[in-house]
């Protein structure tokens, strides 16, 4: 299931294919100008951060 929305004639920016912010409060960018994004994040980076915030059991 892809959460990307296609508009005719336009792709989404490269970039936005591994976030996981992507159809989760963020539609991406159909400007492929710039290819960097102070709010990507990717799967492997969700994690990570994930597994900094476990609390272990006392």
């Amino acid at each position: 299931m892809s959460t990307k929305k296609e508009t005719p004639g336009l792709r989404i920016n490269p970039m936005c294919n591994d976030c996981t912010l992507l159809g989760r409060g963020c539609e991406g960018t159909f400007s492929t100008v710039w290819t960097g994004c102070v709010y990507h994040i990717t799967k492997a980076e969700e994690i990570a951060a994930a597994k900094n915030r476990e609390v272990p059991n006392v």
